[in-house]
């Protein structure tokens, strides 16, 4: 949720910190210009600051007047201006940046001086004491504080010295309040004193929770930021109420000294002044504050960064307001009407994100230098100021830490310096435009026993001063000191004395002519070019940042609109209601708790009855204390040890309560928690369960459970199954039945389960039969102990309230409201309606209900059992194809499609067609101990329409004295061929003997193992073995250095998708039989051709542009849909083997033309011909990952143990899909489509796509499978799945 001009700018780009005229959505990431892009013409490092202005510049602040009236919690301010105040010093200018912080804008906005209902102290936060040492020594080394002077924290004892300085100061305290408030841990005091002792000072604060009510923000008001490209909303919110950990400084504190004590305590007459807390002894308001002063407040921030509090709230006279805005940035909340009082206090606040010590040590220095005596500066003559050019290594980011928490517990800012050597020193990890638009001025002084280079001193690192506004002499609206580290000096250039006398600016490249010894210009000519080619590679990054920049755009346009707004909104109720459903069912189990006890009578559960016999026992349930008859709940026998229900066994309560006895005791029994289920008939919670019977749909089952007695008085029947002793039969079809009548308790007013009709003729009333007994308002009759059925025409029946006949004064004791059964209800949300029927499903109802793993199964079992659109297993002719007048027959065991004709087999058995194969292996007389599955002999792909075959050897003579043998080898075993192998091979008799199948004698060798021509391997999956044929297209070669064609298995090359099909002939008697590469085959067996054969058929339902693509849609229209993208996720199958033939030589296909258009009047554009080259196809192939992908749905690497794997396969489809070269020029909607279809045909698992265990072997060898590296195409490997990472 932050604001895309915030991202912006974190990626280099220049966006203004302004409220944007034309709103959020004009901003395009394609034309935002980059940062580092814009001054590429006007490079910073090419610009000479000016010499001699450093103290100036870094400490001058822009004194800017606010022309409107300031108004700041109720309290007008003008009147401050009349008076000369400069309060823009006093006033936070960080609003541009509250808006990252909400926290320290509810503080600002609430905080107007310390209230106790407002505040809490907090114990914890005072441990440990930590004095910050890394401070100390930083305001020695820079002369604000004497090395004198020590800090320490006031302990018990100290209470006359507290009450000394207090006294110093003007404050008079009593010592029994110091004493008091040293015992109490929430308050601290660090107090400052020389070395012997001598008092000077102490700071008083203490850490608190700040407690922040509740603000209502009123009709009109504005949340979200429009400032930094976040849109705006005008609604009414109230934010929760949140406390906070702040530090509260109650009292600043020095002696008031004479000059000459000031002075031993390095500070003088114009950096000191009286006490800043509640000294009566005011001074100006130009006066500074003192070292010491700082430093106390400085200590107290920095003990609260190690507490880990970054805010502070105080009270300060206005005096001490201004400076403390000056030297810590903080924010002044409200100013006096009445300036003349200079004791009144006004309330501030502090982030101590924003302010650092550093900082102010280094200002306080600076203004101490500028408040001195200019000429007596100038007089001294033992001071001298060389101006002197430095070449400076620069502190890479990693170098350059933040505040942070060293090992000792004291704060650390920047310890970490240069490593002394070079060569192993990197420059700046990231060439940002931050990073290279920074100028240093720098200020060194040396006395006469130093050394005199410069590189031998420490130079503090000042950020945010531009070229420009060095060179020219502006004022810096806003300072920031980058952490102090050591700098690194290379070199340094000497100046002439001309160039000393130049004060402005000088520009070693326009002017080209400064006076010095020419070294320094050659330097920087060389910096100007590495700089030069810094921004050239950094330009080679635009294209990835703007695309990052585009996809934070479209996350946050898709963030602000109305359906995810919609969707924040109801997960809020939905949250809400989540905890309101935990309090009801908290309530219901204390009330079930107490009912309980309260049945402690024995009572069964299931009849209502409490009578036992010797046979008939009740017993209780030692986790749930359900009570039950033996005879009614289906026990035996009374166990010996503790007993349990069936549904405590299921969920092992059993093994829980044996497991909390030890050493021959049980632990003290627990009260009952809630069983992990409910019953699916009705909405009670508790009572004895039974299961149901579940149907399996191959996702994770979840166990069903119903009450008894709701099974009873459903008339529900055990199941007969041994293996599902004691379960229920199933109840979804009961369920279903009553809530196609829409019908609802009228007790309850649920509409969950089964519910039992009012007796009474005429009444449309009916309930819950566990409602109308947790009321006793109804009238129940049935049997005693609910064991058989009584005499009476009314047994099992039940009457409503309102014809029950039930004395009020006879409701048994703790009976449930109407009320409370309402409430209870609604815990369990109503059955979902039945779903439409598929053909009168919309887009949206359609997607909902294919979202469901299970609704998709169902969804794809109907498909697979329907001929629309499938493919003959033999000639490969689909159901609407006209060559074919007969229709397609399918299998009844394996599922097959061919159609008869193409068989030659008539074999039906009561009206269902069982194939050759699958008869052969059901019928058990054809079967003996060395008979095989039938499988092809003359292919490797498992499965398929397989004929009967034989084969004849040349000679038996050779066979004779090897009997055995015979039997084993081709000529003497059964043999089994797929039917197109063999229509498709020339050699083999197709038509011959209808008994003993096709002819196969003339493609076996006389060895009766191998085949002919078993030398040449098939180029698709490598293997030596088998039948192989050759590319029919004259002049096919399969390599460039290779005369001979491409060669591949029948059921290789028709899973891959090349031509193997009939095709017509002049002979209607004789059809063609075509068998084509991937580089001859018709445009049609191109894979984009077979995209367009799938949309195609949509396209005539939805419209050209699929716009009408919301509409019904028949289970017809879907099963050709679904054949089609089996047809494609088959070619998709093989791609890693021929993504490199594609990338060489490119498709097959042409553009198809409606009737009366003329390809050499259109365009390229309107033909939607996409050109490429071998290389760009290449880089194409890489970055789709075709073949890593076509070897992941080879082994079916989307399967998942919980489900298939849907957006990485999703992901993966859509990379191939948007690659324009392979399938063409595809718009957003068609890729959808494509992609939604193709990934269904997936899962749908279909034995047709040939993956997983339906998949064709290929060979273990050979550099056509394997990659030069050894690593398999066929497999991943180390390569990462395709679309698991977007």
């Amino acid at each position: 949720t932050f604001p895309i001009s915030y991202l912006a700018q974190i990626l280099g780009f220049e966006v203004p910190l302004t409220r944007p005229e034309s709103g959020f959505n004009s901003f395009d990431p394609q034309t935002v210009p980059l940062r580092f892009k814009q001054h590429v013409s006007k490079d910073p490092w090419l610009t000479v600051p000016q010499e001699g202005t450093f103290a100036e510049l870094v400490w001058k602040r822009n004194r800017r007047k606010r022309n409107s009236s300031i108004q700041n919690g109720g309290v007008v301010i003008p009147a401050m201006l009349d008076r000369g105040h400069d309060i823009s010093s006093l006033v936070g200018e960080d609003d541009e940046l509250d808006y990252i912080d909400p926290m320290w804008k509810k503080i600002v906005d609430q905080f107007r001086g310390y209230d106790e209902t407002f505040f809490s102290l907090d114990p914890r936060l005072g441990q440990p004491l930590t004095i910050s040492n890394d401070c100390i020594k930083f305001a020695q080394e820079h002369g604000i504080l004497s090395h004198d002077i020590i800090f320490r924290f006031a302990a018990i004892g100290d209470e006359l010295l507290l009450s000394e300085i207090a006294k110093g100061a003007n404050h008079r305290t009593e010592v029994d309040v110091f004493a008091t408030a040293l015992k109490n841990q929430t308050e601290m005091f660090v107090i400052a004193q020389t070395k012997d002792l001598k008092p000077i000072g102490y700071i008083h604060y203490s850490f608190c929770w700040y407690k922040l009510t509740e603000h209502q923000i009123g009709q009109g008001e504005t949340i979200g930021n429009s400032t930094l490209g976040m849109p705006s909303a005008t609604v009414n919110l109230k934010s929760p109420t949140v406390s906070e950990v702040v530090i509260y400084v109650r009292g600043v504190y020095l002696i008031s000294h004479t000059n000459s004590d000031k002075q031993a305590m390095g500070t003088t007459k114009n950096d000191s002044c009286p006490d800043e807390g509640l000294s009566k002894d005011m001074e100006d308001t130009t006066s500074e504050m003192d070292g010491i002063e700082l430093v106390l407040i400085s200590l107290a921030l920095e003990h609260a960064r190690y507490c880990n509090v970054w805010y502070g709230m105080l009270e300060m006279p206005v005096k001490m307001a201004k400076n403390l805005c000056l030297y810590f940035r903080m924010t002044l909340l409200s100013l006096p009407v009445d300036n003349s009082n200079a004791t009144l206090k006004v309330p501030l606040a502090c982030d101590l994100k924003k302010c650092s010590y550093r900082y102010a040590i280094l200002l306080k220095k600076g203004r101490k230098a500028n408040i001195g005596n200019a000429s007596t500066s100038e007089a001294s003559h033992g001071k001298r100021t060389t101006q002197e050019r430095m070449l400076v290594r620069l502190p890479s980011t990693e170098e350059v830490q933040g505040t942070c928490v060293s090992s000792d517990g004291l704060s650390v800012i920047g310890k970490k310096n240069h490593p002394k050597s070079r060569n192993n020193v990197s420059s700046f990890t990231s060439a940002s435009n931050k990073a290279r638009s920074i100028e240093f001025c720098v200020r060194a002084s040396a006395d006469a026993h130093s050394s005199a280079s410069i590189g031998s001193h420490k130079l503090s690192l000042v950020e945010n001063l531009g070229p420009a506004e060095l060179a020219q002499e502006k004022a810096l609206e806003k300072t920031s000191l980058h952490d102090a580290v050591s700098w690194d000096v290379i070199r340094v250039f000497k100046r002439t004395k001309a160039s000393i006398c130049h004060t402005k600016a000088i520009n070693v490249i326009q002017r080209g002519s400064q006076q010095d010894d020419g070294t320094c210009t050659n330097v920087l000519n060389e910096l100007v070019k590495k700089q030069h080619e810094l921004v050239k590679i950094e330009l080679g990054f635009e294209s990835q940042l703007r695309s990052l920049l585009q996809r934070c755009v479209d996350k946050r346009i898709a963030f602000e609109s109305e359906d995810s707004r919609k969707k924040r909104k109801d997960r809020d109720k939905f949250l809400n209601d989540y905890e309101a459903v935990l309090k009801r069912r908290r309530d219901a189990d204390l009330a079930w708790q107490a009912q309980l006890e309260q049945d402690m009578d024995a009572v069964c559960d299931i009849c209502k009855d409490g009578e036992v016999a010797i046979d008939n026992q009740i017993l209780f349930c030692e986790a749930c204390n359900v009570a039950v008859h033996q005879k009614c709940y289906g026990i035996e026998s009374v166990p010996a040890g503790d007993y349990f229900c069936k549904a405590c066994r299921f969920f092992d309560r059993d093994k829980m309560r044996a497991s909390r006895s030890f050493g021959g005791a049980t632990a003290p029994k627990l009260a009952p928690s809630p069983l992990p289920i409910c019953c699916e008939l009705c909405p009670r919670k508790q009572g004895a369960f039974v299961r149901t019977d579940t149907k399996s749909t191959g996702a994770e089952v979840r166990s069903k459970w119903v009450h008894v007695v709701c099974a009873k008085w459903q008339g529900l029947n055990y199941l007969d199954d041994p293996a599902k002793k004691g379960v229920i039969e199933n109840v979804s079809a009961l369920k279903m039945h009553f809530r196609c009548q829409e019908m609802r308790c009228c007790l309850c007013d649920g509409m969950r389960g089964s519910y039992n009709p009012c007796r009474e003729p005429g009444c449309k009333k009916a309930m819950h039969i566990t409602c109308a007994r947790a009321t006793g308002l109804c009238t129940i009759i049935h049997p005693e102990g609910g064991l058989e059925v009584p005499d009476r025409e009314d047994g099992w029946t039940l009457c409503c309230p309102e014809h029950s006949n039930i004395d009020p004064l006879s409701i048994p004791e703790g009976s449930v409201t109407i009320e409370q059964l309402v409430i209870a209800a609604k815990d369990f949300p109503p059955e979902p309606p039945p779903p439409k029927p598929f053909y009168k499903m919309n887009g949206k109802e359609r997607r909902l209900y294919l979202e469901d793993p299970d609704c998709e199964k169902e969804f794809l079992t109907t498909l697979e059992i329907r001929s629309e659109g499938a493919r003959c297993a033999v000639c490969h002719i689909r159901d609407e194809s006209e060559m074919k007048q007969n229709s397609l027959t399918r299998c009844s065991s394996c599922r097959c499609v061919m159609h008869l004709a193409c068989i030659l087999d008539k074999n039906k058995v009561q009206g269902k067609y069982i194939c050759a194969s699958c008869n052969y292996i059901s019928n058990a007389e054809n079967r003996t101990e060395d008979s095989e599955v039938p499988q092809c002999h003359m292919c490797n792909q498992k499965g398929g329409v397989l004929r009967k075959a034989f084969a004849t050897p040349v000679s038996k003579k050779s066979w004779k004295a090897k009997n055995s043998a015979f039997k084993k080898s081709l000529f003497g075993k059964q043999i089994w061929c797929h039917a197109a192998c063999a229509l498709w091979h020339p050699s083999c008799l197709y038509g011959g003997d209808e008994q003993k199948g096709v002819d196969c004698s003339n493609i076996i060798m006389a060895n009766g193992h191998s085949h002919i021509e078993s030398k040449t391997f098939c180029s698709l999956c490598g293997r030596h073995d088998k039948i192989k044929l050759s590319c029919l297209s004259t002049g096919c070669r399969a390599s460039k250095d290779s005369k001979k064609p491409f060669r591949f298995h029948v059921s290789c090359a028709r899973q891959a998708g090349f031509q193997v099909d009939l095709t017509e002939t002049d002979t209607e008697d004789e059809p063609g039989y075509s068998f084509k590469c991937m580089h001859h085959a018709s445009s049609q067996y191109a894979f984009r051709a077979k995209l367009e054969d799938l949309i195609e058929p949509e396209r005539t339902r939805a419209g050209p542009d699929l716009n009408k693509a919301e509409g019904p849609m028949s289970f017809a229209h879907a099963s050709r849909l679904f054949q089609w993208a089996i047809t494609v996720m088959q070619s998709l199958g093989w791609a890693w083997r021929w993504e490199e033939w594609w990338a060489d030589n490119g498709d097959t296909w042409e553009p198809l033309l409606e009737v009366g258009q003329r390809e050499e009047d259109m365009t390229d554009e309107e033909l939607k011909i996409v050109k490429s080259t071998p290389e760009s196809r290449r880089d194409d192939v890489k970055k789709c990952q075709l073949g890593a992908f076509g070897a992941a749905l080879r082994n079916r690497d989307y399967d998942l143990e919980e489900g298939d794997d849907r957006i990485a396969l999703d992901r993966a489809l859509k990379a191939v899909l948007s690659t324009s070269s392979l399938v063409g020029p595809l718009k957003k909607n068609e890729i959808e489509f494509f992609a939604d279809w193709i990934g269904r045909a997936y899962r749908s698992k279909s034995s047709l796509l040939g993956f997983g265990e339906d998949k064709i072997p290929v060979a273990t060898e050979g550099k056509d499978v394997f990659y030069e590296d050894g690593s398999p195409k066929f497999e991943l490997g180390s390569r990462p799945l395709p679309g698991k990472h977007p």
